[in-house]
């Protein structure tokens, strides 16, 4: 956790104190230092700095004149944050465009590494698909995607999605994103907590798109079979419990329908 509080730019003490309010609160400032290993000449200033981000309140403490500390919900401070961070990129991202050089092209194909830079470039091309997206995403990778998934619902570009192979626990699950049959994104997002083991690699090559484009509907298939064999199984329980009706009504009719009259003497 402290390492994660470290990337969205929050100090070693910042982070130690406001975990030492989770878990204990409303706090003094001296039960925060004791509590989280902070040194009461810092806890002080690291609370002042948890209070100006809206991450910590304070309260009058009951029966005397001090001051406690109280943690604001994580989720709270999550979105806060998520925002804050999400105007700034925005903004970001309109100044720098604009200084690009509008001659300058993409390669028809690249290796990218690290997490935050093969993850925006899967971002950017799910805001620029027109058509369909095809994609194959590991498990716990969601969130990391969703401004650009969300973004497709809006402008109603088809989304094939597939779960990718699993069949070796102990390898990173295989990330692949096809975007109105002209790009390609294929690589392993690895491990969240590690920014260098994220590599993919982006191509334009048709036979790529192609090859990668029919992997995402052989997983989908292949995804299929066992409701597909569920649905046939249902069809044949029926079938034999129709056969079943049909032959004790033709019993029970056989039984109810009247001995022939013998023949009249001549």
């Amino acid at each position: 956790m402290l390492g994660k509080l470290r990337q969205l730019g929050w100090g070693d003490y910042e982070a130690k104190a406001y975990i030492a309010l989770l878990r204990h609160s409303p706090a003094t400032g001296y039960r925060v230092a004791k509590e989280s290993g902070v040194p009461v000449a810092k806890v002080y200033e690291a609370l002042a700095r948890l209070v100006e981000r809206g991450a910590v309140r304070t309260q009058q403490a009951e029966g005397s004149d001090g001051v406690q500390y109280v943690p604001v919900a994580p989720d709270e401070v999550l979105s806060g944050l998520r925002a804050r961070y999400a105007q700034t990129l925005d903004e970001l991202s309109r100044d720098l465009t604009a200084l690009m050089a509008s001659a300058t092209a993409a390669p028809e194909s690249e290796t990218i590494t690290g997490s935050a830079p093969v993850l925006g470039r899967a971002n950017a091309l799910l805001a620029a698909a027109q058509k369909s997206v095809a994609l194959a995403l590991p498990q716990g990778w969601e969130s990391a995607l969703k401004p650009g998934l969300d973004s497709l619902k809006s402008r109603r570009v088809r989304l094939e999605r597939a779960a990718p192979s699993t069949e070796n626990p102990a390898t990173p699950g295989l990330f692949l994103l096809v975007v109105d049959g002209n790009d390609v994104l294929i690589g392993q997002l690895g491990s969240s907590s590690d920014e260098g083991s994220a590599q993919a690699f982006a191509t334009r090559l048709p036979f790529l798109v192609r090859l990668c484009a029919d992997y995402v509907r052989l997983r989908r298939a292949v995804a299929l079979m066992p409701e597909m064999a569920a649905r046939l199984q249902r069809h044949d329980d029926w079938m034999d419990w129709e056969e079943a009706k049909q032959r004790r009504l033709l019993q029970s009719t056989t039984r109810v329908l009247p001995k022939p009259l013998p023949d009249a003497p001549h």
